[in-house]
């Protein structure tokens, strides 16, 4: 009797026992899961097609494999894309170290012959059957090559000149080029009426009037006595940028070498001025086509601004670069004896429902003495190229783009090209400004060239 007493108190304990271990054990669960509701753990979407490991021997896969990729659906290949190309992906956001890019550059109004030849290289790869028998005809009659210069040969810096209606400003070095069989499509004649107006934007009095002969090749140098060479003490600089998904690397570059650019500018040329525009652009259906920022004097201000940017939308090849360049033409820009510079940096041509319009912005800006500095990107190929050019060409800029020097990014297309000096990217855009301030073509210095192409004598190709 007593033991069965022993027992049953024994197993009543053990019982209480086991029940109060489990309320506890659920009660910390509870507690834990309450804890985990309150401070959740996000992970990252898992990407759809993991990047494959980093190879520490392929310099210039690097980039591209730092960071998982992100597919970026493409839209069907356009009917006005010749190339029938889609864009490619977009990459993860990073902000590089400044001055790894590396560039060239050719000056088509000082090798026009070659131009020329490429133009019609090109053209004929497409035999007839490509967007490009659809562009617009610039050079059929030619070019002509004037040079304004003071009585000690010097160039003058903006002055204006009245053709056939129109205005035109020389660039600092005098230099002018202008392309009848586009701009004067009218003219038939070999002598064309040219009329000399000063740079000060508030009288813009006729200094001389000449008559030039259309047909003639070479430079045309036209003398002003009583005239002194002043140097643009203004910048106008703006940058016009393509924010699609495929230009994410460009943009964060962009973000990340702009202000030491300016510092190097502002040391080369401390009396200058200057103010900074932006356009950003994508394409019809993405979240905006262009956006535009007016002219500002702060740098922190424009860097602000960039920082905000960022690179996504797409698809196709094509994008609006047309309505982006007509956009910052029709900007406010400084009127007299400044220098007026956009950078349009971009990796796809136009739609072909946009071409002319695109030409015809660049015509606006060769009248207003706006240079155009267009940067062929990763992913340019034949069409956007030979746009590229023609809107230097028109504007009286350079054809600017990235190369594979530097190992970095995706692979760039080689361009068209006879000759050409590599050195990294910030050095070029500084030479480019500097040399619309200085009045003269700054070339780099051995220390900058990376490797040249052809045979290169001073933005020449012999």
């Amino acid at each position: 009797m007593l033991l069965r007493f022993f027992l049953l108190v024994f197993f009543s304990v053990l019982l209480s026992s086991c029940t109060s271990v489990s309320t506890t054990s659920t009660s910390s669960a509870t507690k834990n899961k309450g804890s985990d509701v309150s401070k959740p753990v996000l992970e990252p979407a898992p990407s759809p097609r993991p990047a494959p490991a980093p190879v520490a021997s392929s310099p210039s896969s690097a980039k591209s494999l730092s960071a998982p990729s992100v597919r970026v659906a493409a839209k069907p290949s356009s009917s006005s894309s010749s190339s029938g190309l889609t864009k490619k992906p977009s990459r993860p956001s990073h902000i590089p170290q400044s001055g790894l890019l590396t560039a060239g550059e050719i000056d088509d109004n000082l090798n026009f012959k070659e131009f020329k030849r490429y133009a019609k290289r090109v053209k004929d790869k497409q035999n007839g059957n490509g967007n490009l028998a659809q562009y617009p005809s610039v050079i059929d009659k030619g070019v002509i090559h004037l040079q304004v210069v003071d009585t000690t040969g010097r160039g003058l810096s903006n002055v204006h000149l009245k053709i056939a209606g129109q205005t035109y400003y020389t660039r600092s070095d005098g230099h002018f080029y202008l392309y009848p069989g586009y701009e004067i499509p009218q003219l038939d004649s070999s002598k064309l009426t040219v009329t000399l107006l000063s740079n000060d934007s508030q009288r813009n009095r006729a200094l001389k009037t000449t008559v030039i002969n259309t047909r003639k090749t070479g430079v045309q140098k036209i003398t002003l006595t009583g005239q002194q060479n002043t140097l643009p003490k203004g910048l106008d600089l703006m940058f016009v940028i393509d924010t699609t998904g495929s230009m994410q690397d460009e943009l964060s570059y962009i973000k990340s070498e702009l202000k030491s650019i300016i510092n190097r500018v502002k040391r080369l040329h401390p009396e200058t001025s200057i103010r900074y525009g932006l356009i950003v652009y994508r394409d019809v259906g993405d979240q905006y086509v262009v956006r535009h920022y007016k002219f500002q004097n702060s740098l922190s201000a424009m860097e602000t601004l960039l920082k905000k940017q960022n690179a996504n939308g797409g698809g196709d090849y094509p994008e609006a670069l047309d309505a982006a360049v007509e956009k910052g033409v029709r900007a406010d820009w400084g009127k007299g004896n400044r220098a007026r510079l956009m950078f349009l940096i971009a990796d796809a041509p136009a739609h072909i429902n946009g071409v002319n319009k695109a030409f015809n912005a660049a015509k606006i800006a060769h009248q207003k003495g706006i240079r155009i500095y267009p940067l062929g990107a990763s992913g340019v190929k034949d069409e956007a190229e030979y746009l590229m050019r023609h809107i230097a060409l028109i504007s009286n800029g350079r054809y600017q783009f990235l190369t594979d020097d530097s190992g970095v990014g995706n692979k760039h297309q080689e361009p068209n090209v006879a000759c050409y000096v590599v050195t990294r990217l910030d050095q070029l855009v500084v030479r480019t400004i500097s040399s619309e301030l200085s009045g003269r073509r700054v070339e780099p210095s051995k220390a900058e060239m990376i490797r040249k192409v052809g045979k290169y004598d001073n933005g020449l190709c012999l």
